[in-house]
């Protein structure tokens, strides 16, 4: 159990297990996030989106939201996300490799699938890390091994719900850790 943030109004404290605990398994334990990383933010605006952004930020890494509308790039700016990328029109790999300085990003949490797996490969550092959570556009993808290889890139597929006990409860010490302190942060404001 985690208890409610200061600051936090109860109905947005409950957001808070279901986004918050599957950035921090994928993101951070699973992919190995740390103090300055740069991670491309797929749905950016979303609730798992914004808890990407949030956790990134906290944790020192820098976050590239990936958004559809100027609002969208605001509300992923509020969050934390230090560029944004509108994917209606700007190409999202060449834009990721021009904020990095042509390096590409570290890790790249996506919830599309589908062809934007290639554009995710295209779009990361060497050694970098993608994490698929969800497959909105399509749950297959075709993609050159050759590339992924080249790079050496890790591509990991996870969901929160069949975890064990024992792992959500690490997930949540986790959270109470590194996360709950800056969450409960005056300003913070459940921003979930």
């Amino acid at each position: 159990m985690l208890p409610v943030p200061t600051h936090w109004p109860l109905i947005e404290a409950a957001a808070l297990p279901e986004t918050r605990f599957t950035i921090t398994q994928t993101l951070v334990m699973r992919a190995g996030l740390t103090p300055g990383m740069s991670v491309l933010v797929h749905g950016a605006a979303g609730g798992i989106g914004g808890a990407a952004i949030q956790i990134a930020t906290i944790l020192g890494a820098r976050a590239i939201a990936v958004v559809s509308s100027p609002e969208k790039a605001e509300y992923a700016r509020e969050l934390g996300a230090v560029a944004t990328i509108n994917y209606t029109s700007e190409d999202i790999a060449a834009r990721a490799l021009a904020l990095t300085d042509g390096r590409g990003v570290d890790r790249v949490l996506d919830i599309i699938g589908g062809a934007m797996t290639q554009t995710n490969i295209v779009a990361s550092a060497r050694g970098g890390h993608i994490v698929q959570v969800s497959t909105l556009d399509a749950s297959k993808a075709e993609v050159s091994l050759g590339q992924l290889m080249a790079v050496q890139l890790t591509l990991s597929g996870s969901t929160l719900r069949p975890q064990s006990a024992q792992t959500k409860a690490d997930i949540a010490t986790r959270i109470r850790m590194d996360l709950l302190p800056a969450l409960a942060a005056p300003g913070s404001g459940g921003r979930a």
